[in-house]
């Protein structure tokens, strides 16, 4: 299991449940941490031990950020007009 400074083995209590059918996807899953450290911790230690589990994740988490990124450039790409004063003629 992955170590970490702040997180004891012994007090990780979670689980993560997911069924695929055709489109639709439950997904069940509890961690005793707020921050998700004890799954976090979990998952990250399956990705070590399993070259396969891997492969997925990373390619589930690219394709995740590539959509997000996509998503939010399209806000950020418009520029605010600002507004100029007009010049007083003499």
């Amino acid at each position: 299991m992955i170590k970490s400074k702040k997180l004891k083995v012994e007090d990780i209590r979670a689980h993560f449940f997911m069924s695929v059918r055709g489109n639709h996807v439950d997904i069940i899953y509890h961690d005793d941490y707020e921050n998700g450290a004890g799954l976090g911790a979990a998952l990250s230690t399956a990705m070590e031990e399993d070259e396969n589990l891997f492969s997925i994740f990373s390619a589930a988490l690219l394709t995740a950020i590539e959509s997000k990124e996509k998503y939010n450039s399209k806000k950020t790409n418009i520029v605010p007009k600002t507004r100029t004063k007009p010049v007083k003629k003499k």
